[in-house]
């Protein structure tokens, strides 16, 4: 054991070489007693399948470990285990350094800069010849430390006054100016976003923050503004649940604040910015609503024993055969319930052995022209799974899309299975039962929530093709009420916006499936409540009127729902 100064690129950190199992590892010499014992000592057990600390994070690339400190309560270390598992990588390493040593590289240089970071502690690389097998990392853990996002969320309530405003501008303007400091010294970190931000300590004058999983990050001679806007961008784009575009405004202009490169074109550039944090969702949306069909994280294509189609990974195969039983014996009345038993479409709803309680809904080929068109690949069930999901994406609340499942052979059924959520109320049933009679003050409530409901849903980008009140649930108590949809096989997501005549089409059926002690007054302040002071009268009155034609040639609910 050797102590070895490491020159990083101008800068010096104090490490010490530790060989072990074939591996030359360079260890921080301030930790290495606690490195060796609680990392580097028992990491053969890994290969072995022992447990080592807690799995924070595991995929294809790497896994990542929580190690608590041995003697020290509350303390805790990291360790990245880097793999290589593809040709390209493999061939990548050859020419370029691994993760873990960029990562080495990285934190010493943030430190070194005054860029606040987590404490590297240890590398290692384990090659054969010049191809990189794996590399590991150990960094020091940040205690009580809270990813940016939900730090924002908790600290920072969404209508915010006063002073509570100024926290939240001045912990946004702090981080600002940390974005700016390492740009200017050459630093471009393509991985800049919230969930790579730390933050510790009680807002605003007691937060701090930190930069994590610094492996994408590298130094170059003079960043311009195109690199300084996508690195923006990204992290604009992650903060957008937590943050309005006036603090992203804000946060810009913290940033550009005395900076010779922005300042002469501030305007153009937040509108470059914008722009390019727009793209970025559109992106994040298709890319996200096309996992249900691939593999995944979440999600896994089923191909086995005769069971074709791609489901939820937390789940096994054989829930899915169990399912497939489950409703054929519900469909003969032996289990659970048969909720509806058509020409086009089955639905059965029970409990699997495993305790989750499923609907299940079968799609049938009644007509020549339906069995056609699935022989040319187009399934009802399959949309419909990946509508669901599509919507989950958008963050509008559906009853949870959990697989869809397709027998093998030409005639198999085709299923799309769901989280059983027959136990929350129809919205007629719902409006019928509780606001007959009731008072204005909680009819007017009801009727704000389902505007903002539909105004969301519409905002989003999602459309409905049969938005009546009997495929929307009502969920949640009278304090925090949420709604829910279900039969989403004619919902659909739209680039560019929902048109305004889909937007008609939507209100007039929803307004078509109430119950008619719903009064005309109460019918337009729906409609009032939906434009949310977002149209003028000459809009509102466009909308008036298309809702009133459209329910003429509709067939509308009496005093009770249609059954």
């Amino acid at each position: 054991m050797v102590d070895v100064p490491i020159d990083i690129e101008g800068t010096r950190c104090r490490a010490v070489d530790v060989i072990r199992d074939g591996l030359a590892w360079r260890v921080d010499a301030d930790w290495r007693d606690v490195v060796v014992r609680d990392v580097i000592d028992r990491l053969p057990a890994i290969r072995e399948g022992a447990a080592l600390g807690t799995v924070v994070k595991q995929n294809l690339m790497r896994t990542v470990y929580r190690i608590a400190v041995e003697g020290a309560p509350g303390r805790c270390v990291y360790l990245k285990v880097h793999r290589v598992p593809t040709l390209i990588e493999k061939l990548k390493s050859l020419v370029r350094a691994s993760r873990a040593e960029t990562e080495w590289r990285m934190m010493t240089i943030f430190r070194e800069s005054g860029l606040p970071t987590a404490r590297p502690l240890a590398v290692a690389e384990r090659r054969a010849g010049a191809v990189l097998r794996d590399a590991y990392f150990v960094t020091e853990g940040i205690a009580d430390a809270t990813d940016l996002v939900p730090y924002l969320n908790r600290a920072f309530p969404v209508r915010l006054r006063g002073g509570v405003r100024g926290a939240k501008r001045a912990l946004l303007a702090r981080l600002a100016r940390l974005v700016r400091s390492m740009h200017e010294r050459g630093i471009y970190y393509s991985d800049l976003h919230s969930g790579n931000i730390l933050v510790t300590g009680d807002p605003p004058d007691e937060a701090r923050i930190h930069f994590i999983d610094l492996h994408t990050g590298h130094r170059v001679s003079k960043l311009g503004v195109r690199r300084r806007l996508r690195n923006l961008a990204r992290l604009s784009h992650s903060l957008l649940e937590a943050t309005t575009r006036t603090d992203r405004l804000r946060f810009f202009l913290d940033y550009a604040a005395g900076d010779a490169v922005l300042g002469p074109a501030l305007r153009s550039a937040f509108r470059r910015l914008e722009a390019r944090v727009a793209r970025l969702e559109r992106r994040r949306l298709r890319s996200r609503a096309l996992r249900c069909v691939m593999e995944s994280s979440r999600f896994t294509r089923l191909r086995s024993d005769g069971l074709r189609g791609f489901a939820q990974r937390r789940f096994s195969a054989g829930v899915w055969r169990e399912v497939i039983t489950g409703h054929a014996r519900a469909l003969r009345g032996d289990v659970g319930r048969k909720f509806k038993d058509g020409r086009s479409t089955r639905v059965t709803g029970f409990e699997t052995s495993a305790g989750e309680c499923v609907c299940v809904k079968e799609y049938r080929c009644p007509s020549p022209l339906d069995r056609l068109k699935r022989a040319l690949g187009y399934r009802k069930a399959l949309r419909s799974w990946r509508a669901g999901n599509a919507l989950l994406v958008r963050g509008i609340e559906v009853a949870e899309p959990l697989a869809f499942l397709r027998a093998a052979g030409p005639g198999g059924a085709d299923l799309l299975v769901m989280r059983d959520v027959s136990d929350l109320s129809r919205l007629d049933h719902f409006v019928f039962e509780r606001m007959a009679g009731t008072r204005n003050r909680e009819r007017r409530r009801l009727e704000r929530e389902m505007a903002t409901f539909v105004a969301d849903l519409h905002r989003r980008g999602a459309y409905h093709n049969d938005l009546k009140a009997c495929n929307v649930l009502v969920a949640g108590t009278d304090a925090a009420r949420r709604f829910l949809l279900i039969d989403f096989d004619g919902a659909r997501t739209v680039r560019g916006g929902v048109s305004v005549r889909r937007r008609i089409k939507n209100l007039a059926q929803l307004s078509a499936s109430i119950p008619t002690f719903v009064s005309l007054s109460e019918r337009f302040r729906f409609l009032r409540d939906y434009s949310q002071g977002r149209m003028s009268r000459a809009e509102r009155r466009r909308y008036y009127v298309g809702v009133i034609r459209a329910c003429r040639r509709k067939t509308t609910v009496g005093e009770r729902p249609i059954e």
